[in-house]
């Protein structure tokens, strides 16, 4: 999945010429959809974990890594949304296998870097090395979660809402 771009677009078309097989054909001709998410700033913390065992200078045993927690909200319900749009904006998910720093996925989303003049930055690569160094210690865990889900009942036309603490 990615977020569509002129560049993304052209890329997707030679790769139909290239690869000339119908079912990659008929993947890549679909066309970009709309989606939009909504996001909120809930805190900013510490992620703190163990050193590496690897590590062999002097510094503390513990690492402490910034992150913020964010509330994420799609309008709209696109394959892997919120992380495309957060590896996008270059805040991808902590512990995201796909969209993280050595994620197999389209890098940033689809989107170019940005110029220095930019306002936009993103978190460091540094930041991002130390999420993957540490990914085995946090149990592959992505750290993503649906505190709450809404959904009009098929038959009665019903609000059902579900909430569940985050784990993380």
């Amino acid at each position: 999945m990615r977020i569509a771009t002129p560049r993304s677009e052209m890329e997707a078309h030679q790769a139909v010429k290239d690869l000339q097989s119908h079912g990659f054909q008929k993947l890549v001709k679909k066309r970009p959809k709309p989606c939009h998410t909504e996001f909120s700033i809930l805190g900013r913390e510490f992620l703190e974990l163990p050193r590496s065992s690897g590590d062999v200078t002097y510094q503390p045993l513990m690492v402490r890594i910034p992150v913020t927690r964010v509330a994420l909200t799609p309008h709209t319900g696109r394959t892997h949304q919120l992380r495309v749009h957060c590896a996008a904006i270059g805040y991808p998910i902590v512990g995201d296998p796909a969209y993280g720093l050595y994620g197999e996925a389209q890098a940033r989303g689809g989107l170019d870097l940005l110029d220095e003049s930019s306002l936009f930055i993103g978190a460091s690569m540094e930041i991002q090395r130390e999420l993957n160094i540490h990914r085995p210690l946090m149990q592959n865990t992505m750290c993503l979660h649906a505190a709450k889900l809404s959904v009009k009942h098929p038959s009665t036309g019903q609000l059902m809402e579900w909430t569940a603490r985050t784990p993380f």
